[in-house]
């Protein structure tokens, strides 16, 4: 007689799901899985989204590129959206070589949801604008982002952007939070002073803006409370400039270094090295001393790259 009885248990056997394991043991597979993996886990139910956010999900970095027919999202691995072939009112995602299709929504806003929940798990973000004349990718995602407050991130970079542009999207981020700004290839900037009333200017640590000209001589004495500032290029710059970083900046514990590149057409270097050495020399690498603290002061002439341009170095010893 044959003994059906194993095949009747195999039958009636239910394999265990993901979602009926030990919750121990679903940890242990979600603290394995590669953070994007994490991030689909959690869309697929209350539960695996509330075990996620438990685990957390942190990204060292998050970089968006903007493009006048794609956006690319960049996180240690490639994520890509685009219009669908045949239909502009549906969008591609293309991740890990494979292509799924959205139905019904265009990519810019696809891309802008998505970055919206990424953006929420990271330390640094950096958002470069190569739309060329695409104004309406940067629209959309301001648009999307417009009531957004409190993205914590500590570091944040903005390329290409216009002025205008750059304090909206400043203001989606968490001032408490944020302590690097980095600005690079800024368009045009009107009115500098505007940034300088943020929480975010008056929170952060580090500053950088690298543009075509800063006009913000006269409010130099702004940067003065970050512990590392870059500026690309200033205006002008003066011996009264200098007076007011060695009797202010270099007196200030928290100050570490800063990097300042500027045009002149009537400063002599000389007047600048003597605020800080009565006895200068030839040799513009000077190490100052307040009493208190030794700095390194170099100044580069770059007439060999632009006439009337130079490198001020500052630098705590």
């Amino acid at each position: 007689m044959t003994d059906i009885a194993p095949k009747t248990h195999q039958k009636n056997l239910v394999l265990p799901t993901f979602l009926n394991m030990p919750l121990n043991i679903a940890n242990l597979v979600l603290e394995k899985m590669e953070t994007m993996d994490r991030l689909r886990a959690r869309k697929v139910c209350r539960s695996l989204r509330t075990a996620v956010d438990k685990i957390g999900l942190r990204f060292d970095y998050i970089y968006l590129y903007l493009r006048k027919d794609e956006v690319e999202i960049w996180s240690g691995t490639e994520i890509i959206y685009n219009t669908a072939e045949n239909d502009s009112s549906s969008s591609n995602v293309i991740h890990n070589e494979q292509t799924k299709l959205i139905d019904g929504e265009n990519f810019v806003e696809k891309a802008a949801k998505d970055f919206k929940i990424l953006s929420k798990h990271a330390r640094k973000i950096a958002i470069r604008n190569f739309t060329e004349n695409r104004c309406d990718i940067v629209t959309t995602f301001i648009k999307i982002f417009k009531a957004e407050k409190c993205i914590h991130v500590q570091q944040i970079e903005l390329s290409y952007f216009s002025f205008d542009e750059v304090l909206t999207i400043l203001s989606w981020f968490d001032a408490k939070v944020l302590k690097s700004i980095e600005l690079d290839g800024i368009k045009s900037i009107d009115q500098f002073e505007r940034i300088i009333h943020l929480e975010h200017w008056k929170n952060a640590e580090e500053f950088s803006i690298n543009s075509r000209r800063v006009e913000c001589t006269n409010a130099i004495v702004h940067f003065f409370h970050f512990k590392c500032f870059y500026i690309y290029k200033l205006d002008e710059f003066s011996a009264h400039t200098a007076i007011q970083i060695r009797d202010d900046l270099l007196r200030r514990s928290t100050f570490q270094s800063c990097t300042i590149y500027f045009v002149s057409s009537k400063i002599n270097p000389m007047e600048i090295a003597k605020v800080f050495k009565s006895d200068y020399g030839n040799e513009f690498n000077i190490e100052y001393s307040n009493g208190n603290d030794k700095f390194g002061i170099f100044l580069e002439d770059l007439q060999y790259l632009n006439k009337n341009h130079f490198k001020l170095n500052v630098k705590r010893l």
